[in-house]
């Protein structure tokens, strides 16, 4: 058979009109049972029992190579939309996660500055404030990064409250919470 110069009827890679089954098989045992990179037209020879030659110009007259590398770039093309596909799902799920810290953050700041009483550690809320920053900004820049969140703050209270009487730590509480509202915010003081 001389080499067909045809448009494909279909999708390169599946059977073309004027290929008979035997020469899809061999195709196809080029094309999808050997390792990318690594086909060659000796192994399926041997797979059918047919000389390298004969194989040489099989795959020729089809047009294998041309054919593997269309199908090559559609799996490609599917593997980046699938990846899209998750960093979009995870850019959302990081999102919600954002938005949940700063709702939880945003109640304790609240209630710290309607009541005065101190109904969570300085830390946690540094904590949940850092939180709802690094999944807003994974969410929104890095989508496609995994996430490690670290505590890097000490064990004890932050230095800014260190030497302070309670009612001096509570008045500074109170401050950094409305500072971190109004961050929250976007910068607009409420």
């Amino acid at each position: 058979m001389a080499r067909d110069t045809q448009p494909y009827r279909g999708r390169p890679w599946e059977q073309q009109p004027d290929e008979s089954d035997d020469m899809y098989a061999r195709f196809k045992h080029y094309a999808f049972e050997q390792t990318p990179g690594k086909r060659t037209y000796s192994d399926t020879a041997r797979a059918f029992d047919v000389s390298p030659k004969t194989i040489a110009n099989v795959a020729e007259d089809y047009r294998w190579r041309e054919r593997v590398r269309a199908w090559e770039a559609e799996r490609t093309d599917q593997v980046a939309e699938s990846i899209l596909a998750r960093d979009v799902e995870l850019a959302d799920r990081l999102m919600d996660d954002s938005r949940l810290a700063e709702g939880l953050l945003r109640r304790n700041l609240a209630d710290i500055l309607n009541s005065g009483v101190r109904f969570t550690e300085v830390r946690d809320l540094l904590g949940l404030a850092k939180l709802a920053v690094l999944l807003r900004d994974a969410a929104n820049n890095r989508p496609d990064q995994v996430v490690q969140l670290v505590d890097n703050l000490p064990d004890n209270a932050p230095a800014s409250l260190a030497g302070l009487s309670p009612e001096q730590r509570r008045d500074r509480v109170a401050e950094m919470a409305r500072g971190l509202l109004v961050a929250i915010d976007g910068g607009k003081a409420s």
